[in-house]
């Protein structure tokens, strides 16, 4: 009896080890009374998980009035399975599909032996959040109808990353197999992709996957070799208005400061512009506005506190000089500001 109780207190600590070195790279963070969330860092082994739009090939092996070429997935997460009732599929892998399945077909054959396989996935759609020039909800779709899109390419779509991304630190939260709202989150390193080559850290994302890219600490600022990669945004539009020979939205590179901007616009009207009174005006992502005045000046090299680098729909305003300002009258309004004037005209934050 002794001996009994011994092999029983032994095979219970040996399982438990098991269970302990299998899940050491995951742990589990309660969200609320009914999500559950798994922290694991391993996302390249995750199972594609069915859902409405799908389109699935069911293979039954031995009885073809069973089997179908192609099976879609309902907005209501259900399939129709030839003489059986609808199965819910939402959340499944393929396996469970085909468990599922084998199972409803149970009452029609014995012991059915069948194939479950992906003949066309729905589109992919994303939430991105967080230090990305364009946050919001995307829906991948390319050219070859080819739903797939890694996390580099998702952040592309959003603009690319600001300057006050931390981008040792990406997450991304996952939905778990199961009809119950169990979700897993990985922290990836797009530092590492990029300057040590790894790969991991560029999974293919997952129809509803979240993606967070964290704020830096101040004191981290990103390098130059993060800035020329193609996860910072090259090409962005600003608009210089007043007087400037070509007024309006200009494309310049995301490397141009202000007086670039303005010499990008075709420069100051000489006789014109106020070289002591440029505007510049920022809408920030916290919905505040930024309306700073510089001094024009061609030689002086980038600095936040004369010379400032743009960002992505920042305003220039080049605003008249004493001169011109008499001689256009009071009735007279600056340059017209194109396709921006409506902007301006609802902040009211236009003035010499």
């Amino acid at each position: 009896m002794l001996n009994k109780k011994i092999s029983i207190i032994l095979a219970t600590l040996l399982i438990g080890s098991f269970l302990n070195s299998s899940l050491s790279s995951a742990s589990y963070e309660k969200v609320d009374n009914n999500v559950t969330q798994l922290v694991d860092d391993d996302i390249l082994k995750d199972s594609y998980l069915l859902g409405p739009g799908d389109v699935i090939r069911l293979n039954v092996f031995g009885d073809i009035q069973f089997s179908r070429e192609e099976i879609t997935i309902l907005t209501d997460g259900k399939a129709s399975i030839p003489y059986t009732e609808k199965i819910h599929l939402q959340g499944k892998t393929l396996e469970q599909a085909e468990r599922a399945i084998s199972e409803a077909l149970k009452n029609q054959l014995i012991s059915p032996v069948l194939d479950v396989s992906l003949v066309r996935a729905r589109p992919v759609s994303f939430s991105i959040l967080g230090e990305v020039e364009k946050p919001g909800l995307y829906t991948w779709r390319d050219n070859n109808f080819n739903p797939q899109v890694d996390l580099v390419s998702a952040i592309q779509n959003a603009g690319g990353i600001t300057k006050e991304a931390n981008i040792k630190h990406i997450e991304i939260k996952r939905r778990l197999p199961g009809e119950k709202l169990n979700y897993k989150k990985a922290k990836l390193s797009l530092y590492d992709l990029i300057l040590k080559g790894k790969m991991e850290n560029n999974p293919l994302l997952f129809d509803g996957d979240i993606i967070k890219v964290n704020q830096a600490d101040k004191s981290i600022k990103l390098s130059r070799d993060i800035i020329n990669t193609n996860l910072y945004p090259q090409i962005i539009t600003v608009y210089v208005n007043g007087e400037v020979t070509r007024p309006g939205p200009t494309k310049v590179s995301s490397k141009t400061t202000l007086s670039k901007a303005i010499l990008a616009a075709g420069g100051a009207l000489n006789s014109r512009a106020s070289r002591s009174n440029i505007k510049l005006i920022r809408m920030n992502k916290d919905g505040t506005i930024l309306s700073k005045k510089f001094k024009l000046d061609l030689s002086e090299k980038e600095s936040d506190k004369l010379n400032p680098r743009l960002v992505d729909g920042d305003f220039i305003i080049v605003n008249r000089n004493a001169l011109s300002r008499i001689s256009d009258g009071l009735g007279q309004v600056m340059t017209p500001v194109s396709q921006a004037v409506n902007a301006w005209t609802l902040f009211r934050i236009i003035d010499d």
